[in-house]
């Protein structure tokens, strides 16, 4: 469980054409029907209708850039090596020891660069806690990530490929490289950033996955008490409408792969705290 970005185009052709097209025709959920209220009610969280389900499906599906896809819903069991954390706890670096280690939420917009976001997101707070500095507020540049290390708006990119890149490469300030894809949906070539960006790049001196080769929720856990952490989830139809609460799948076909930086989790609600990159205007203000 997860706790926590539309302009309709119409082409006009008669005055007659548009008087019948209303914006409830290319919902992605139609909150109005009473089975969907129902179910999600029946969840206990909140959803309320957003600019992301109102657009074309398949500009929502093209916003959802992993190119490694879950198949099913991950069971999370406890590693014995890890029973020492089993007790119930909870970390939120939205504010930890009353301070919000996390830089400010962006909007990826019409690219499948949500790797690339999630990266930078975790890799920037990151280097907020790294430096005991909350408020050093260094932005880096998705652009440049995501164009230099082969990511695509159509094709999307692998998280792995994005934590390499960072470790090899690094990744310049957002400056060096400013974010155009979402504006354009068009990628962009690395020989467009900034001459010095080597430089001015960031990089990791290595990287891990706690659920390499079993998936225990206390090994995740235990990775969340030192900073954020970039993953993956499956995005269902009525994940666009979330707005509050502790989100659970109740209605609506699967849309596609989606990265995400997590920041916390909460043991009494069961759940984990993730930041998107769709804005604030989406779920509980990102």
């Amino acid at each position: 469980m997860l706790q926590g970005l539309i302009t309709t185009i119409v082409t006009l052709t008669t005055l007659s054409a548009l008087a019948a097209t209303s914006a409830q025709d290319v919902t992605i959920l139609n909150l109005n029907d009473p089975q969907v209220q129902k179910k999600i009610s029946e969840a206990n969280w909140k959803a309320k209708d957003n600019w992301l389900n109102h657009l074309p499906r398949a500009q929502v599906q093209r916003m959802l850039g992993v190119q490694e896809i879950v198949n099913d819903d991950v069971q999370f069991g406890a590693h014995p090596v890890y029973s020492a954390f089993s007790s119930a706890d909870t970390i939120d670096w939205r504010n930890k020891d009353g301070v919000n280690w996390l830089s400010p939420i962006l909007n990826q917009g019409n690219c499948g660069s949500c790797v690339a976001f999630a990266a930078v997101a975790t890799l920037e707070s990151q280097i907020n806690i790294s430096a005991l500095a909350p408020t050093l507020n260094i932005k880096l540049s998705p652009q440049a990530l995501f164009s230099c290390g082969g990511g695509g708006c159509d094709t999307g990119w692998f998280p792995d490929s994005a934590a390499q890149q960072l470790k090899d490469q690094g990744v310049p300030d957002e400056a060096c490289a400013p974010y155009l894809s979402g504006t354009t949906g068009q990628d962009l070539s690395c020989s467009t950033i900034c001459r010095d960006n080597q430089r001015r790049s960031f990089r990791i001196r290595d990287y891990s996955t706690p659920t390499s080769y079993f998936k225990d929720l206390n090994a995740i856990k235990t990775a969340l008490k030192k900073g954020p952490l970039m993953t993956t989830m499956r995005v269902y139809e009525d994940f666009m409408v979330y707005a509050g609460g502790v989100y659970k799948h109740t209605t609506g076909s699967m849309l596609g792969g989606h990265a995400v930086s997590l920041i916390g989790f909460d043991d009494a609600k069961r759940a984990f705290i993730i930041r998107n990159s769709w804005s604030e205007d989406w779920g509980d203000k990102g």
